[in-house]
């Protein structure tokens, strides 16, 4: 068992056999935990890599979930799956749905071959689709039409238009229509709620023709297809639900319905989600933390609702400010995390030369009622089917980043290399093709590649020799976070690599409140 793992974690880890839904705090571990419910489920279960379905919220989570499974492997022996992972459904849910109607794309009713459209290319698409529906609607109504389009403005419209789709179709609708208007409803209101369905069908109409004429997908249609597919061919529904014996999920407070109505397809009692609530940040991209919150309240009664409090990101005077905070404005909500640090770090930093007591802990405040007009702008720069962040946020992002940026220039802490924290391994096509992980000063002579320049892909520098650590490297010869580079002399390395220790400000217990130009503390 890898030594990070807790007790709660490895409750976690060992029902493999049932739902179970992971409520997991702030640097609780719970990748850990996803990498070691593959492992064991590949060794104990007797499971190949392909009969587990591990979904993530980015591409690059997946791509750390399957290299950390597959070192994993490795370093317990099991050579044959890990070579495996390859092939393993590690991914988002647009790309596992795009593989699923890939597999099944006649019986979906799309090209073969179908494109998938960036989101850019989506909303200039969706733009050009309103547009064509706004001027036909017009046309057809007449005077009707006019004064709709004068009472809301066309930009207004399109927003409200764009926005509706978009909530609608994350809903699971393929083809979104407003509902009907209540009884007893003004006449007038009736009238409207009528118009703009009539817009919103026209706007979809010609929105999907678009796609259509270029045999093209949005990220959207993946998920919507794939769930129509499931539901109306039982064939395929049964074959990939007794495909994987395993399901697991990763920031479950992000998903959407028609996400879960997927899920709820493939499941067979076999389904694990895990996610924290107060970690929720895509409401605006259409996710529904009320879906995890129902799910836990669902399997509660059963003890299938777990917590992960246990912090290994933070120290503990960190967690303290935290826990006092949260706990006093989210009751009933808010569990307090506990620090799990080693305890020699801590007497480390305290064994250190005597100097000037510095904070430990800073509050970096924002007032969401004093944030100016011009981050109000920056927000609204999104496309118009879908909402920016709320410009507070846009504030508190800019604050944190500006004071990240001072600690670097002051020298009193070190940025992390572009690849921190992947957990990946590099590899050499010509020096070791097994090659694993950043040489230490000890093992670096036994992995060293002929060249800086066969390695890196650039002919910056001749020499022979490793840098001493990965920011030294990336400063050197210019490494970059890709998937692949290779060099003229056929060197290929994966450009990721885990994470180099930074250097922290500050040891003592002290609170200091600082603010910016948005808003003071």
């Amino acid at each position: 068992m890898p030594a990070l793992i807790s007790a709660e974690q490895e409750h976690a880890i060992a029902r493999r056999g049932e739902p179970l839904l992971l409520a997991a705090g702030a640097g609780s571990g719970k990748t850990a935990v996803l990498v070691e419910r593959f492992v064991r489920a590949v060794r104990e279960d007797g499971l190949a890599p392909s009969a587990i379905l591990a979904i993530t919220f980015t591409e690059s989570a997946a791509a750390e979930v399957k290299e950390r499974v597959r070192a994993r492997l490795l370093e317990l022996g099991e050579r044959g799956a890990a070579g495996q992972m390859g092939a393993a459904f590690v991914s988002t849910f647009h790309a596992f749905c795009a593989r699923l109607l890939r597999a099944h794309a006649l019986a979906a009713g799309l090209e073969p071959r179908f494109e998938i459209l960036d989101e850019g290319l989506a909303a200039r698409a969706a733009e050009q689709s309103f547009a064509d529906a706004l001027r036909a609607f017009v046309a057809a109504r007449g005077s009707e039409g006019v004064d709709l389009l004068a009472a809301y403005g066309s930009d207004r419209l399109c927003a409200m238009v764009l926005r509706v789709h978009a909530e609608l179709r994350a809903r699971g609708q393929r083809r979104p229509r407003l509902p009907e208007a209540s009884a007893g409803a003004e006449e007038q209101a009736v009238r409207a709620c009528a118009l703009l369905d009539e817009v919103l069908r026209s706007f979809g109409e010609r929105y999907e023709d678009r796609k259509r004429a270029r045999g093209a997908l949005d990220f959207d249609d993946l998920e919507l297809c794939a769930l129509e597919l499931l539901r109306e061919r039982e064939a395929v529904r049964a074959l990939w639900s007794r495909r994987f014996e395993l399901l697991m999920v990763d920031e479950f407070q992000d998903t959407n319905p028609r996400q879960l109505a997927i899920l709820r397809s493939l499941d067979r009692e076999n389904l694990f989600t895990v996610g924290d609530e107060l970690q929720s940040i895509y409401g605006f991209r259409d996710a529904d933390v009320g879906l995890f919150r129902a799910r836990r309240a669902e399997l509660a009664g059963d003890a299938r609702s777990l917590r992960l409090t246990r912090n290994y990101r933070s120290r503990a005077g960190l967690l303290d400010v935290v826990n006092v905070v949260f706990e006093a404005r989210l009751q009933g909500v808010y569990t307090p995390l506990l620090a799990a640090r080693e305890e020699g770090e801590a007497a480390a930093a305290q064994a250190g030369p005597a100097t000037a007591p510095e904070p430990e802990v800073e509050l970096l405040l924002v007032d969401k009622d004093r944030c100016d007009a011009g981050e109000v702008q920056q927000s609204r720069s999104a496309p118009a089917s879908r909402a920016g962040p709320a410009p507070w946020r846009v504030a508190e992002a800019r604050m944190l980043a500006g004071r990240v940026a001072e600690l670097v220039r002051r020298g009193e802490a070190q940025p992390a290399p572009p690849w921190a924290g992947s957990g990946a391994v590099w590899r050499c096509a010509i020096c070791s093709p097994t090659c694993a992980r950043w040489p230490t000063p000890s093992t670096r002579s036994r992995c060293t590649p002929p060249s800086p320049a066969r390695w890196w892909g650039s002919p910056a520098t001749p020499s022979c020799t490793w840098p001493a650590s990965p920011a030294r490297a990336a400063g050197r010869y210019g490494a970059r976070c890709a998937s692949t580079r290779t060099s003229s002399s056929g060197c290929s390395a994966r450009a990721t690599l885990p994470a180099w220790p930074r250097s922290r400000a500050g040891s003592s217990t002290s609170v200091r409140a600082r603010g910016d130009g948005v808003s003071r503390a």
